[in-house]
């Protein structure tokens, strides 16, 4: 989990077994200290990684990343920049964007397909979507994170739309999940289709919730499932199936 903010609790269920905690900093290349505190119902070893289990004859073949440029930094504080920005020109007094200041935002700023642009309900929508920390509104970093999905299925958008008419047909939409990495059958696309655009074609800004509601439900179930089957009780379930 990535955020700005300086504390950060998380609850998983996770099955026995050997689990790796790699804290990180948001700003690549950057040192740090952090302080990790680690809770179970049942007993549990925890111990530092310090290296000796690792096969040192193995370290002349790991490939490091390399350090960016100064001039890649540069470009990418730029961005950053640019969509901080773009961000605090919406924002509430609080620093966080409510549904009404994200549509304002995306119908400013975002070319879309339809005169009408994003609705009302759909930023709602991409709030719950993102809102990792469960206050209703869309804090920077969801933010951040919303907008590089919605340039991301943009760009599927256009690959997929292979007549260029502005909309995508239910073969079409069946490419471009497929892209995205997400199998899905013809009976799922076509009930997708009627579900979330029209009946025969599916124009940019319901592809873009469409591909958010369905990329939020794979990692959901990838994250709480078990060969295959997933485990909710009734309160995660309420959740998920009514917040998105």
């Amino acid at each position: 989990m990535y955020d700005y903010a300086r504390d950060l609790i998380e609850q998983h269920s996770l099955q026995p077994g050997e689990y790796v905690i790699v804290p990180s900093t948001m700003k690549p290349y950057t040192s740090a200290e952090f302080v990790l505190s680690v809770y179970t119902k049942t007993d549990a070893k925890i111990s530092v990684h310090d290296g000796g289990d690792d096969d040192d004859t193995d370290n002349d073949k790991l490939i490091l990343p390399e350090i960016p440029t100064k001039s890649e930094e540069e470009d990418n504080n730029k961005d950053n920049s640019s969509d901080r920005s773009l961000f605090n020109r919406y924002a509430g007094q609080t620093g966080e964007l409510s549904a009404r200041q994200l549509q304002k935002l995306l119908n400013d700023n975002f070319p879309h397909g339809t005169w009408h642009g994003f609705g009302l309900d759909t930023c709602r929508s991409m709030i719950a979507m993102v809102d990792t920390d469960k206050r209703m509104t869309m804090t920077f970093s969801e933010f951040s994170t919303l907008w590089t999905k919605i340039h991301e299925f943009k760009k599927q958008f256009n690959r997929a739309d292979s007549n260029k008419n502005g909309s995508l047909s239910d073969y079409e939409l069946e490419k471009a999940i497929g892209s995205a990495g997400m199998d899905v059958n013809d009976v799922a696309v076509r009930l997708m289709m009627f579900r979330y655009s029209g009946v025969s074609s599916t124009i940019m800004e319901d592809f873009i919730v469409l591909m958010l509601r369905l990329e939020n439900s794979k990692n959901v179930f990838k994250d709480k499932s078990s060969d295959g089957v997933i485990t909710l009780d009734w309160d995660e379930w309420t959740v998920i199936s009514t917040y998105n």
